[in-house]
């Protein structure tokens, strides 16, 4: 008959076997030694795969992102649609000519606004999400 002994069975034993050294540096490292063996059993062979996540942080670089589609909204402010999934809302009304399929930036100024460029054509933003 085969018997398997859990690990963390082990590590508990050997708890309990720190507690009846009378040094104490020893029983220190005793109590370190046992508690790594249970850290060990209780970590996952492999890690999860929600560990490997990546946040949405927009586009990877050297990938400029490109507006989808344009919307005129309230007050003839245009909503743009970006391919990323962004969405941004001019919040200074102009008349520059933005185009869909154009790649654009999307950079924050110095004093907290952003702005979003394409070629030469600028505009004031707000994110939408």
């Amino acid at each position: 008959m085969l018997v398997m002994v859990l690990p963390a069975a082990v590590a508990e034993q050997a708890l309990a076997n720190c507690r009846l050294v009378a040094n104490n540096p020893a029983r220190l490292a005793c109590y370190d030694k046992a508690i790594a063996v249970l850290n060990a059993a209780d970590a996952p062979a492999v890690k999860p795969a929600a560990d490997k996540r990546v946040e949405d942080r927009g586009p990877r670089r050297g990938r400029a992102p490109t507006i989808s589609r344009i919307e005129r909204g309230r007050g003839d402010f245009r909503t743009f649609y970006l391919n990323d999934g962004r969405v941004w809302r001019e919040t200074l009304r102009g008349d520059v000519g933005f185009a869909a399929g154009q790649p654009i930036k999307v950079r924050k100024t110095w004093y907290g606004s952003y702005r979003l460029e394409a070629g030469d054509d600028t505009t004031m933003v707000s994110r939408v999400r």
